[in-house]
């Protein structure tokens, strides 16, 4: 008779911790919910994209680099500050409306004041 093989099939600890991450993320900033987008960067040519998300009093502001390469990436915000990105933890400072962060390559923020 035929012998039938099986394959072991395991869960992606990494990518399933991403993933509870980023749908804690949403469920505790409304705006990524309910929020207008507004798109406030798209540069085919570099590969970069953002967009922010507003809703009432609250602002997100999603970043992607989807290069192959580490880049340099400066956005308009609403107001001067710190931003956190709430998927990482780190900060960055603004002393402008302008925000310039260094992103690595295939990567994506979600940064809040």
């Amino acid at each position: 008779g035929d012998s039938i093989t099986s394959n072991k099939v395991s869960i992606n600890s990494e990518l399933h911790s991403l993933y509870k991450k980023l749908i804690s993320i949403r469920k505790n900033n409304i705006e990524l919910i309910y929020g207008d987008v507004n798109y406030i960067k798209t540069d085919d040519e570099n590969r970069i994209f953002a967009y922010s998300r507003n809703y009432k009093s609250d602002t997100s502001y999603i970043v992607f680099n989807l290069s192959n390469t580490p880049k340099r990436i400066i956005i308009e915000v609403d107001e001067m500050g710190n931003y956190q990105d709430l998927v990482s933890g780190n900060e960055f400072s603004s002393t402008s409306t302008i925000l310039s962060i260094t992103m690595g390559s295939k990567s994506a923020m979600i940064l809040k004041k």
